[in-house]
């Protein structure tokens, strides 16, 4: 069998996934108060090193308007904070502080390793 369409479309197939593999992560992070966005951009930062905005945008894929908002509503519940950039102190960048490494998401298992 054939399938023609809309349903043949890998664009739409994986927009279809994605909606999907979303749903599901809201469901777990619901309890913990942490929506989809907040989790993609507190794991980007796992690693400890920081990112500019610019960097943090193209990381977790959101226009740059939106991530501001969701970085200071993160910033508002002292999950992550922006300092000097390591290596150029003239640049400011984002991190995930000690309290938002504490309250990383059980459900999502340990927190991620720094190795990368």
């Amino acid at each position: 069998m054939t399938t023609s369409g809309l349903g043949s479309s890998l664009a739409y197939l994986l927009s279809r996934a994605e909606r999907s593999v979303n749903r599901g992560l809201a469901a777990v992070l619901a309890g913990e108060d942490v929506t989809v966005e907040q989790w993609r951009i507190m794991r980007a930062l796992a690693d400890g090193r920081g990112a500019s905005m610019g960097e943090l945008a193209e990381a977790v894929l959101m226009p740059h308007p939106t991530l501001t908002k969701a970085v200071d509503r993160l910033i508002d519940r002292a999950l992550v904070y922006r300092g000097p950039a390591k290596g150029d102190r003239r640049r400011v960048a984002v991190f995930v502080s000690g309290r938002g490494r504490s309250c990383w998401p059980a459900s999502m298992g340990r927190w991620p390793s720094s190795r990368g």
